[in-house]
């Protein structure tokens, strides 16, 4: 997943732009495009994240990123005075799903956002065929199968605390963004594949999954099928 969203930052963008990453972690993804020449803006709700990616990259021998505390709904603090100072946005691993305004995290990026910029994103998907699989077979849940159609989200554990993912579909995401971001480009993620939470497939299978990886890079970009999987990748242009 991380090859798949690390290529589309570097179609994207270009030495010296200036990059704001959502749900930073500690930092892997900022320090890699940094070393590759972006200057990266890191944004999480964890303080103790954003220590892991002033450290990762005192670490590394760089100078540190602006680390900014805050969650992607609350993004809306940093305007007027980053009003279209961005090159592009990226976001990977899905912490735009545990937003439930999505419409306002959009309106606020097409700020951040100049035009003809970038906002780079990545959402679990409701429609995921390897989750309704395992469900029922491994797990015998046809529950678990149906759970990202709950319109209340999903309860998930993290950090010791239970918080809530709203999974979207391709379809409506392409409908919060428009008019202000036109959808490039979009990748399914592990259409494929077993959900990332399987782990042990790819230990027991290895040749299998290798398989499957290489199947997967074949299918995720083709109409229909793109639209399936674990999560989904869109590549949107601020118009």
């Amino acid at each position: 997943m991380r090859r798949v969203c690390r290529a589309a930052v570097e179609r994207r963008a270009a030495p010296g732009q200036g990059w704001l990453e959502i749900g930073g972690g500690t930092g892997e993804d900022a320090l890699y495009f940094a070393e590759r020449g972006l200057r990266v803006d890191v944004a999480d709700l964890s303080d103790a994240m954003l220590r892991a990616v002033r450290a990762r990259f005192r670490h590394a021998r760089r100078s540190e990123p602006e680390t900014i505390h805050l969650p992607a709904g609350r993004l809306g603090e940093l305007l007027p005075a980053r009003a279209g100072m961005y090159d592009g946005v990226y976001s990977f691993l899905g912490p735009l799903n545990f937003e439930h305004d999505l419409g306002t995290v959009a309106r606020t990026l097409a700020k951040l956002i100049r035009p003809g910029g970038w906002w780079l994103a990545t959402w679990f998907n409701r429609w995921c065929p390897a989750e309704w699989a395992y469900g029922i077979l491994r797990l015998g849940s046809p529950a678990f199968s149906v759970r990202r159609f709950r319109r209340a989200g999903v309860p998930l554990p993290m950090g010791g605390n239970r918080v809530t993912c709203y999974p979207y579909t391709p379809a409506e995401v392409r409908r919060t963004v428009s008019p202000a971001f036109h959808v490039e480009a979009e990748t399914g993620i592990f259409v494929t594949l077993p959900p990332f939470y399987a782990e042990g497939i790819p230990r027991r299978w290895p040749r299998l999954y290798r398989g499957l990886e290489r199947f997967d890079d074949l299918v995720n970009r083709l109409p229909g099928l793109r639209a399936l999987g674990d999560e989904f990748l869109m590549e949107m242009r601020r118009i």
